[in-house]
């Protein structure tokens, strides 16, 4: 079954991470990541993704985010 995945605004990201009804993801390398961290983000760069899915949590949408969007549409589709 093909589910769509939405793309949101920062405004919406923003709305969404107010409350703890999303899992933020950051799939930018670690050293992105270190240099600009963005409070409450998890990393999981993306050519390690695939291989840490079991820590994904189930029971809340996954926002993916990177720092230009090429890694965060890969992201989404792992």
């Amino acid at each position: 079954m093909m589910v769509a995945i939405p793309e949101i605004s920062v405004d919406e990201l923003d709305d969404l991470l107010r409350g703890d009804g999303v899992h933020l993801l950051d799939v930018r390398e670690e050293w992105e990541f270190r240099r600009r961290r963005v409070p409450g983000a998890v990393s999981a760069p993306l050519a390690q993704l695939a291989g840490r899915i079991a820590e994904l949590p189930r029971d809340k949408p996954i926002a993916v985010i990177c720092e230009h969007g090429h890694e965060s549409l890969a992201g989404r589709s792992i």
